[in-house]
């Protein structure tokens, strides 16, 4: 059993149950890579570069974030503080995370190609947290406008607009769409500005191009999306107090088994292969 997190890419990223290190598997050539030995949580991959929380420079508490470059076997600091910091997402050159710094804290954005970093979205007059990025979006968890309640919003980095999507929390961005949880599973679609509720079943999620995964009341199930014939909804649904679940052959969902991963974000790349097998199984019986 391993501890495995969110992977964007060919592999999958995970620490080892009673060790602290962290390590990469490439599902395709069967490869192990050490990435570190120190207590590591919260890894993301994109492409090469592996992004993660580390504790060898622990001070009072805290934590910083490190970049693994898996082509050349290369480490580089992100930040460095003594300050809190979590959560880190990465999209091409762009690494995200949620920052606690003194007079500044909010979700920072990290340019790897020019080596810059700054404040995005700032956590007054709202706690902001749990940043997913894809592009130019970067979706989020803070409070609703308009109440006390949790929220998901997204921020555009080339327009520099913020949208507010709905209440819910835990935004996974992909493409088009922001995956979400609030009474259930929600798949929202930026161009359209609304969503549909996918299932009741809340849990841990993750989404890869059409497909969803989510691992709700020790199973795991897989949502395969007919993204072209899902209808959403003309006008948004206030606060997605809604029994809008798309029950059209635009969403096909099977379980696939019971759960073996523990206390931490599923990954659609590492159990895509899994999921297509014992579909075709279920199909031959």
């Amino acid at each position: 059993i391993r501890d495995v997190e969110r992977s964007r890419g060919l592999g999958d990223v995970y620490k080892r149950q009673g060790n602290i290190s962290l390590f990469y598997h490439n599902i395709s050539s069967n490869e192990t890579i050490k990435i570190s030995d120190y207590h590591n949580t919260n890894p993301s991959i994109h492409q090469n570069n592996v992004v993660f929380v580390d504790s060898r420079d622990y001070k009072n508490t805290t934590y910083n974030i490190y970049l693994y470059n898996l082509t050349t076997r290369t480490e580089m600091p992100i930040v460095v503080g003594n300050w809190s910091v979590n959560s880190p997402d990465i999209w091409g050159d762009y690494v995200v995370w949620t920052d606690d710094r003194p007079d500044t804290p909010g979700i920072y954005l990290f340019n790897i190609s020019n080596d810059t970093e700054r404040l995005l979205i700032s956590s007054y007059p709202h706690r902001v947290w749990k940043p997913s990025i894809y592009g130019d979006n970067l979706g989020y968890t803070s409070i609703c406008e308009n109440e006390n309640k949790y929220c998901v919003k997204y921020y555009n980095i080339s327009t520099n607009t913020t949208t507010e999507v709905g209440r819910g929390s835990d935004p996974v961005v992909w493409g088009d769409y922001i995956l979400y949880g609030h009474d259930g599973t929600y798949l929202y679609n930026i161009s359209k500005g609304t969503s549909i509720r996918i299932t009741e079943k809340w849990g841990q999620y993750d989404i890869w191009e059409n497909r969803v995964v989510l691992s709700s009341d020790g199973d795991i199930y897989l949502y395969e999306l007919d993204l072209a014939n899902i209808t959403f909804p003309d006008i948004p649904i206030a606060n997605n107090n809604t029994n809008n679940t798309n029950t059209s052959s635009g969403i096909d969902y099977f379980p696939i088994g019971v759960t073996v991963f523990i206390g931490s974000t599923l990954s659609v790349a590492a159990i895509t292969i899994k999921c297509i097998k014992d579909k075709e199984k279920k199909n031959e019986n």
